[in-house]
């Protein structure tokens, strides 16, 4: 294996700025041509490509990259184009081919969301004068628990609008659907184009434009709620009989009770869908507990320490065992899996490359180290990926 002053030497002989990753050293680095990442990871030997491009450009990557029949292709998630590593020379020709990619739209970092605005900034509005003015035009601001910095209102067409008084931004989208998300992205472009807004490079679920005050927030709010596409009588709202702390009060009971009718009813369906029935992804505010010293301030990765799909089939054993398909287990057995289920779902917040750590280098996107069992540290993850975190607890 190469050493990063073989790779910086050849790197910078061909035109590149190289890099070793600050939080996994590891990992050395360049920004191809068209500015997409490309790595050699010297710990699992690979090359790597795809983090920072759009599903649809990193799809046309891997298509290139599998195509040319010139690596070997050891694995092809979602997120990445990955191949064993065989020499600086095969690594070149991985970034001729990545350049070669002709519908790869360059996809500038310093236009990330990620980067605040610095400068003559406009004043940010407070909590209160946003609720006031969301009040005064019939909407219900509300300030994000998880995240005290985003400002949140519903727009009547039932889009989630956002105000980042850290990143200073404007953000919506979230929860739409592929098609409703492609007409917000044109129509904030058409806007952009006219000069309303100056927006900043979308990411899959979001779409994002820099703060000028509160009247372009509102501006921003009108124009998305005038979307033909996104209107409230398709997309229709979902009935709420309950308030979030009703919700919350004896969740994991409720977890365990929703298991149990589902397989009571033979329910396979639901049952194939292991992180809404645990409500993996509903329960941040309860569940997190920690976060990584290298994890971003904006957008950290949600790493649930035990994987959800082994707290899921676990579950599904012990109701088993307990007879479930014969009858409604004992009451006991329900508090049981519900404890169960409360000491093991957590959620520590880290850096993507971590992320990649784990999943990849480690191999351990759905299991545990070897040996591991219930009962182990829920952190034996983090521990064999020697990441370094501070626990919520502590900080305070």
């Amino acid at each position: 294996m190469i050493t990063f002053a073989e790779f910086q030497t050849q790197a910078l002989a061909r035109g590149y700025k190289p890099r070793a990753d600050s939080c996994r050293p590891e990992l050395f680095i360049i920004n191809s041509k068209n500015r997409v990442k490309v790595e050699i990871n010297t710990k699992s030997r690979t090359y790597i490509a795809g983090y920072n491009i759009s599903p649809e450009n990193r799809l046309l990557l891997k298509q290139a990259l599998a195509s040319s029949d010139l690596f070997q292709m050891n694995f092809l998630g979602r997120s990445l184009a990955c191949a064993q590593y065989e020499g600086l020379e095969k690594f070149w020709r991985w970034v001729s081919i990545i350049e070669a990619v002709e519908f790869i739209a360059i996809e500038r970092k310093s236009d990330s969301v990620s980067q605040p605005i610095t400068g003559d900034a406009i004043p940010m509005v407070s909590f209160q004068e946003f609720a006031s003015q969301c009040q005064a035009r019939g909407y219900k601001g509300r300030m994000q628990s998880d995240r005290p910095e985003l400002f949140v209102l519903k727009t009547k067409n039932g889009v989630k609008v956002q105000l980042n008084t850290k990143l200073r931004n404007y953000g919506a989208g979230y929860g739409l659907d592929e098609e409703e998300r492609l007409a917000l992205m044109a129509e904030l472009t058409r806007q952009q184009e006219l000069g309303v807004f100056e927006l900043i490079t979308s990411n899959t679920k979001s779409a994002f434009a820099r703060y000028e005050g509160m009247e372009k927030f509102w501006k921003w709010t009108e124009i998305i709620e005038n979307i033909d596409s996104i209107v409230a009588s398709t997309r229709g709202f979902a009935t709420k009989l309950f308030t979030r702390d009703q919700a919350d009060e004896r969740i994991f009971e409720k977890i365990a009770r929703t298991y149990q009718f589902a397989i009571r009813l033979e329910h396979q369906n639901l049952l194939d869908t292991s992180r809404i029935l645990l409500e993996a992804d509903k329960l941040d505010h309860l569940i997190t507990v920690g976060k990584s010293a290298n994890a971003p301030e904006d957008r950290p990765y949600r790493e649930h320490i035990v994987p959800c799909v082994m707290i899921h089939n676990e579950v599904i054993r012990l109701l088993l065992d307990a007879g479930v398909r014969e009858r409604e287990v004992p009451e006991e057995v329900i508090h049981q899996i519900a404890t169960f289920i409360k000491n093991n779902l957590a959620i520590v917040l880290i850096c993507k490359e971590e992320q990649e750590k784990l999943d990849i280098t480690l191999g351990l996107r759905t299991s545990m180290p070897k040996n591991w069992k219930f009962g182990d540290s829920i952190f034996a993850r983090l521990e064999a990926a020697e990441l370094e975190w501070e626990s919520f607890d502590e900080e305070s």
